[in-house]
């Protein structure tokens, strides 16, 4: 087998526990709204707030920070629900979560080891277009020598404009390049070859708002190519943007075919695939602990409706959407909406999905390493 994906121990522990984390605190499955309250004239409660707000700022005997008081009585709003998934979040968070959904950011495109060293050169960047190849090793930013230690990526990030000196070999390179808005790569693909079979392998780290143009992007550079079979990577994917899920599991559905159910205080509402286009060839769900939210719908989707295999290890079980309010100082609240149903008829929520072929991930214990046996199983199963 041409791929085999190893991780250190205290990696595989690091990316489970803080993913399962970011799933059930921030990300989840993501709708914006424009609602607006209409009863406002008429609510009692409101309105006895209101009077105790303008008591206090009015009254107490110190001057009071009234966006403080207010963001405060928001965030007690939010736990008085008691729901993990129901939260206030303050100017950075609210940032941090828009950030990380958004699929943008203003760099170079390069992602950067710990000793300097340029791992991966993104496609269609400022990097690129300057000529700035994977293994080059920063020494210096805008004039500063950088070495082992130094908190390079962040150097970088501080300016526009940069000129950077890198070693090449033994060669000392200088370029000159500008940071830009570019595309976060979310969606990664492979060929695998196994027992003389192609199996096709996508992953997914994450439903930003462009995940559904890279998926299919990097879906038909494969078809391209050609595979026998294709594996759907969502392992500690957190969710993100509920539609996303929706149009990549169009590619693949039958129309017509159930997607999900939502189900929320007054009604039911289903989402159908409507589109024309199918797939018919077999796929695999890779999935582990730390698969959650709108990840959990995209595989109970290609399960139930497609027929995928589910491999690897029982998801996180979000089955709870959100919307969320922006707020007038930069904050937000997220708030649960409904439940949603795979189209076998069930909530998974804190159950999570079951995997048709259950998978530990292996330890060696003469390379201190973990193989990815559950990536392995995926690529056995389908080779068959």
């Amino acid at each position: 087998m041409k791929r085999k994906n190893i991780f250190s121990i205290t990696e595989i522990i690091i990316i489970v526990i803080v993913t399962g984390v970011v799933s059930s605190i921030t990300t989840g499955i993501i709708l914006f709204s424009n609602y607006r309250y209409t009863g406002i004239g008429n609510d009692k409660a409101l309105e006895e707030f209101v009077n105790v707000y303008a008591k206090v700022v009015d009254k107490y005997y110190e001057e009071v920070d009234k966006n403080g008081m207010i963001d405060s009585a928001i965030n007690g709003m939010m736990k008085y629900l008691g729901d993990n998934y129901s939260i206030y979040m303050d100017t950075d968070e609210a940032d941090s979560l828009t950030s990380q959904l958004s699929g943008e950011y203003k760099g170079i495109g390069v992602s950067i080891r710990s000793d300097n060293v340029i791992e991966e050169v993104f496609d269609n960047s400022p990097a690129e277009e300057a000529g700035i190849l994977a293994g080059d090793k920063v020494i210096q930013v805008n004039g500063v020598d950088v070495g082992n230690g130094t908190d390079t990526s962040t150097l970088i990030g501080s300016s526009d404009k940069l000129t950077l000196k890198l070693l090449r070999g033994e060669e000392v390179v200088e370029v000159k390049l500008e940071a830009k808005i570019i595309e976060k790569p979310v969606v990664d693909s492979d060929i695998i070859e196994a027992e003389g079979k192609k199996i096709g392998y996508l992953s997914i780290s994450a439903f930003t708002k462009n995940v559904d143009t890279q998926f299919e992007r990097e879906l038909k550079k494969l078809e391209k190519t050609g595979f026998d079979a294709l594996i759907i990577d969502v392992r500690n994917n957190s969710g993100g943007y509920l539609d996303k899920t929706e149009t990549i599991a169009n590619m693949f559905l039958e129309k017509g075919k159930l997607i999900y159910t939502l189900n929320n205080k007054d009604s039911s509402k289903s989402a159908y695939d409507k589109t024309s286009e199918k797939r018919t060839y077999r796929v695999a769900i890779l999935m582990n602990e730390a698969t959650a939210s709108a990840s959990e719908i995209l595989a109970a989707a290609l399960k139930d409706s497609y027929g995928a295999i589910l491999v690897g290890k029982r998801s996180y079980g979000k089955g709870k959407v959100q919307q969320t309010m922006d707020l007038g100082d930069g904050g937000l609240v997220k708030y649960t909406t409904a439940e949603w149903l795979r189209p076998a008829g069930d909530c998974i929520d804190e159950i999570g999905l079951v995997p048709d072929i259950e998978v530990d991930l292996l330890y060696d214990e003469d390379n201190q390493t973990v193989i990815d046996a559950q990536l392995n199983a995926a690529v056995s199963e389908l080779a068959k």
